[in-house]
């Protein structure tokens, strides 16, 4: 590829991005490299052959998300297809040098497995890293991992590409010399303070804490241009909201709209989580799915949070203006207009129904919204957290409690920044999934979800207590259809009828979903195949599917010869308050759709005669060689739930019933890794 005679040293810098995030974060070096006198040539890696050609570079930049069960996102198949084909030699990419960063959750087995494939495949074909592969984990705050990376990636192309180490950044207030010293922060420093004072700092102490910090003497990002501009046009009408294709990840069909007919609470007392389980319709044209399938809803922000930012910002008497966005002809690099985001909106449907006002911001946002800070202790610590040097701070302050910009404003009262500043760095309101909890044999026309209702207390810098986005949202939507629900049951027909009159035609918009790809986490094609279902809390949702799907197949071959056991491991804290689906589930049991039943109680004080666990791990260890012969047997396993600590307890168990069964400690992980390759032991798992 030809390349520009600008002065810079050029490299090639690509991206697979399924939700934005790798984008986003190739464009941030792309932005930076010229004050190192580098120049980045960036693409995404769909434009393969049309715009770069592998096989001809000699130094590129890979940026790789990881989405789905491990795959590359739907942007990168052409190019992972052109590297993996069979009449390559070994040397083609001889000629190639290389930088790797690869971006997941290690809440999941697969962490990052698009981009350490692609490694393996890049080394296979002869080309060579110059500099150490890093990893941006979701589970620890991507910026964790992307800044430090991002910050030595330069040293290392400027080593590469023979350009003079001394570069200039912009400071605070001037200019400053990478390589000064930067140490003796004044009455201030980070080694000063003890990991614990560190891990109870919140955003509120930080302008205190930094009120003598010299902030001058530290680098921090760049001050950008302003890339959009927001015009009121009161005389235009505003348009309704209709989700944009461009944000559906991992999209399995076409978009459709549902009504909700009818909400039970499934959890009782004190100590449990509210637990939801809502019942839809499909509208128009159905969807159809199968048991293991999963729906994206696309949800709405908070009307609360949506006016008190609007009135933070100054701008609550546009609330119901439509909104123009414009590319200023001040802006030299070209730019796009958000994607995401519809014309003539108005300003509060596009914050309620368009901007993720909830996500962590960017570093670089906070850098911008320093200049509009007065308070100078309050810029100070914006500066601050926007730097390399404030990482650490910035993790346990922002990243570790989920701080929104709503929170920042509320605690920093002096910055008030326009409103296209948060439009233009805010990312979009992703979709959020939710397992299928019901069968199409029993009415395809219907489905059924379960959910907990998240719950975030104030504390940590939050400014007040709040519910999750979409189970905040879903939960106000079918509170109506909540009363009287903790004596419901299926031949209280009144309820029943009053549960089906009440529809969401009286609310001002339809739920839209879709369907979420899925390769793997279904019921086997042989019904004779062993199933071992993990799902402790609302876990179980997906395999209540595929207990009512194996119900009604038993009724139409009218015997049960034909289907191979079933296992559910299934794990909640007390019998009587939070066991999901208790009668179902001894329903299903004592007919044998359900062969082996396995509760586990983690809080009930004396557990019952028929209990011998606390937790779903030690089940699955409790039955070892029942369940080794079930897997040796063909059987497939199936984990489902939150992924922060019991996806990991549960692989571990498997690992130790290989070992109790006669492997060594190495074979069986290898056992259990060849499960996992061959997609015997599937996980759907949140973090």
């Amino acid at each position: 590829m030809a390349r520009k005679d600008d002065g810079l040293k050029h490299f090639l810098l690509l991206y697979a991005s399924q939700t934005g995030q790798a984008k986003a974060i190739a464009e941030e070096i792309a932005d930076k490299a010229p004050s190192y006198g580098l120049k980045a040539d960036i693409f995404c890696m769909s434009l393969t052959d049309r715009r770069f050609d592998i096989q001809e570079e000699s130094c590129a930049v890979f940026i790789v998300s990881t989405t789905g069960d491990g795959e590359p996102p739907d942007s990168a198949e052409k190019f992972y297809r052109r590297i993996h084909g069979i009449t390559l030699s070994p040397n083609y990419l001889e000629k190639l040098n290389y930088a790797l960063l690869g971006l997941g959750d290690s809440n999941y087995i697969k962490f990052s497995l698009a981009a350490r494939l692609l490694e393996i495949r890049l080394k296979a074909l002869s080309a060579k890293p110059f500099y150490e592969t890093g990893y941006g984990d979701d589970a620890f705050g991507i910026e964790t991992g992307v800044d430090p990376w991002i910050e030595n990636l330069f040293p290392a192309l400027q080593k590469f590409l023979g350009v003079e180490p001394t570069s200039y950044n912009i400071s605070a207030f001037g200019l400053l010399k990478t390589n000064e010293s930067v140490k003796n922060f004044s009455m201030f420093s980070i080694e000063s303070l003890s990991e614990e004072k560190i891990e109870n700092l919140t955003i509120k102490d930080l302008p205190s804490l930094l009120k003598d910090f010299e902030i001058e003497k530290i680098n921090v990002p760049k001050l950008p241009s302003p890339a959009l501009a927001v015009t009121f046009e009161a005389d235009k009408k505003p348009t309704c909201f209709v989700p944009n294709e461009c944000i559906l990840s991992s999209k399995g069909s076409d978009l459709t709209t549902v009504r909700l007919t009818g909400a039970k609470k499934l959890t009782v007392g004190e100590n449990v989580k509210n637990t939801l389980e809502l019942s839809f319709q499909f509208e128009n044209n159905s969807i159809v799915y199968i048991p293991g399938d999963s729906f994206g809803f696309i949800c709405s922000n908070s009307e609360d949070e949506v006016e008190a930012l609007l009135k933070r910002l100054n701008v609550l008497h546009h609330a119901e203006t439509p909104v123009g966005l414009s590319i200023p002809d001040s802006v030299v690099k070209k730019k796009k207009l958000p994607s995401h985001i519809q014309s003539y909106l108005s300003l509060k449907d596009l914050f309620t129904h368009s901007i993720e006002i909830r996500s962590v911001p960017k570093k670089i946002l906070l850098r911008i919204l320093a200049e509009y800070a007065s308070d100078v202790k309050e810029k100070k610590a914006l500066l601050f957290l926007s730097s390399p040097v404030g990482a650490k701070i910035y993790t346990n302050c922002i990243r570790k409690h989920s701080i929104c910009v709503l929170d920042i404003l509320m605690h920093y009262q002096s910055c008030i920044p326009p409103v296209e500043t948060l439009i233009e760095y805010l990312p979009f309101l992703k979709p959020r999934f939710y397992s299928v909890a019901s069968s199409p044999l029993q009415d395809n026309t219907s489905f059924k979800i379960v959910f907990n209702v998240l719950k975030f207390n104030e504390e940590g810098g939050r400014y007040e207590d709040r519910e999750g986005v979409c189970t905040g949202w879903l939960q106000k939507l079918s509170s109506k259809f909540q009363e009287n629900t903790q004596t419901y049951t299926s031949t209280d027909l009144s309820l029943v009828n009053k549960m089906s009159a009440l529809t969401l035609n009286s609310l001002e918009h339809n739920l839209y979903i879709y369907k979420r790809t899925n390769n793997y986490f279904y019921l086997p094609a042989d019904s004779e195949c062993p199933v071992i279902m993990v799902g402790p809390g609302t876990g179980v949702a997906p395999f209540i599917g595929f207990l009512y799907h194996r119900e009604k197949l038993l009724v139409m071959n009218n015997t049960i010869n034909n289907f191979g056991e079933t296992w559910l491991f299934y794990g909640c804290r007390y019998s009587e308050r939070d066991f999901l689906y208790k009668t179902e589930l001894e329903r299903f049991n004592s007919s044998k759709v359900l062969t082996h039943l396995h509760v586990s109680l983690s809080q009930e004080a004396i557990l019952p005669s028929n209990v011998t666990s606390r937790y779903v791990h030690e089940s699955i260890r409790q039955n070892s060689d029942a369940v080794v012969a079930a897997i040796h047997a063909g059987g497939r396993i199936y984990v489902c739930g939150d992924a922060n600590n019991m996806v990991h307890d549960v692989q571990k168990a498997f690992i130790d019933i290989f070992e109790t069964s006669g492997m060594s400690a190495t074979e069986a992980k290898s056992a259990v890794e060849k499960l996992q390759a061959d997609h015997r032991y599937i996980n759907d798992v949140w973090a």
